[in-house]
């Protein structure tokens, strides 16, 4: 049974973050490693589709990957750790859990380098949801 994971990464981000970050995701291997270059898609500052920042998202399908492992999480903590990012999530959805990355992003503090974890979160359930009627 295929398990997809899907996510993005969101920054605050300027032309000059936007192009290291785009720098990195080329960076990434063809194959041969849970995230690939072709997983990701990069969505630059605009006020159309990215108002406040950048987006980069991204999606695999696994065959019985019914988890996100330490080596998953080491190489998506290792790509963030390269990155100019303000928050990231990932959803995985046999398990249905919710997993959230926030930065030491500030918008006082002028970049000199990519972005550092300062806390991780995973929740139980990204569908813990109430429903709302459609129409208000």
């Amino acid at each position: 049974m295929p398990v997809s994971v899907y996510g993005f990464i969101e920054g605050f981000t300027n032309g000059v973050e936007d192009a290291h970050n785009l720098l990195q995701l080329q960076a990434l291997p063809e194959i041969g490693t849970y995230l690939t270059k072709c997983l990701f898609s990069f969505v630059p500052q605009s006020k159309f589709h990215a108002y406040y920042g950048s987006h980069i998202h991204f999606a695999a399908g696994y065959k019985e990957f019914y988890g996100l492992n330490e080596e998953w999480l080491k190489e998506f903590e290792s790509l963030l750790s390269n990155l100019y990012w303000s928050k990231a999530e990932i959803i995985l959805t046999w398990s249905k859990e919710c997993y959230l990355w926030s930065s030491d992003y500030s918008s006082d503090r002028k970049s000199e380098a990519p972005n550092k974890i300062v806390s991780r979160t995973r929740f139980e359930s990204a569908w813990e949801l109430k429903e709302i009627p459609w129409d208000s």
